[in-house]
């Protein structure tokens, strides 16, 4: 059991990381990139400003690596809306996602429960119409 969990747990972590890759890369090779997201209104200057600020002008491969390096110690980054750390940001509507999954899971439960029961006593039976 414990050779299967661990087997699961490897399986995960490499899901995770080629998921994170892929969008990594679909993020930043998309025309415009992450940069299309600044102010339309900003100056060349500023853009500019932002660029470096925000390590934009480095390898993407480089920023991968600083990237996943970052979320392993909790840095998600800063959101380009709204300058708070997106941490914060998941932390503060993480009770409404926690909420909406419960309720969300019981309706899946109820409904699954009575489907399943439904077709238990309907088994071998042809519906005509």
């Amino acid at each position: 059991m414990l050779r299967f969990l661990m087997n699961r747990l490897g399986q995960s972590i490499i899901l995770l990381l080629i998921v994170t890759i892929i969008t990594f890369f679909l993020i930043n090779l998309a025309p415009g990139g992450p940069s299309s997201t600044m102010r339309m209104d900003a100056t060349a200057e500023e853009r500019q400003a932002m660029v470096e600020k925000l390590g934009l002008d480095e390898p993407v491969m480089v920023r991968y690596i600083e990237w996943i390096g970052n979320a392993f110690q909790g840095d998600l980054g800063t959101s380009f809306n709204s300058g708070e750390p997106v941490t914060q940001r998941i932390l503060e509507r993480l009770p409404y996602t926690i909420e909406l999954t419960i309720f969300t899971i019981l309706i899946s439960v109820i409904l699954g429960i009575f489907l399943g029961v439904l077709s238990a006593i309907k088994r071998g039976k042809r519906k005509t119409t």
